[in-house]
């Protein structure tokens, strides 16, 4: 199993892929109830979106239950260009928005 995390301003929101597949979401959970989602799901692999507040105990939650932790940022590398003009400045879960519409 593979886990998305959105960690917005006020809520995180997490959601469970089984290969291509969503198959269970959780929102508006506080950053403390997703690190205990993450520890007990156990994902393989995580890619954690956050636009609010820096999330450090979420971070150090999947890293701890996955190798294949990732923090997605302006710089990650996406099979898109990015021509906002200060792409730095573009959401993390814009972008991660714009990666999934690109896939579909």
């Amino acid at each position: 199993m593979n886990l998305a995390i959105d960690a917005g301003n006020t809520f995180v929101k997490l959601a469970a892929f089984e290969g291509d597949t969503l198959v269970e979401t959780w929102e508006g959970l506080t950053e403390e109830a997703a690190v205990a989602r993450c520890r007990v799901l156990r994902p393989v692999a995580v890619l954690l979106s956050s636009v609010g507040a820096p999330v450090p105990a979420l971070r150090e939650a999947i890293r701890a239950v996955s190798d294949q932790a990732y923090v997605l940022t302006p710089t990650t590398p996406v099979p898109l260009v990015n021509h906002y003009e200060t792409p730095e400045t573009l959401g993390t879960d814009r972008l991660a928005a714009a990666v999934g519409a690109k896939a579909l």
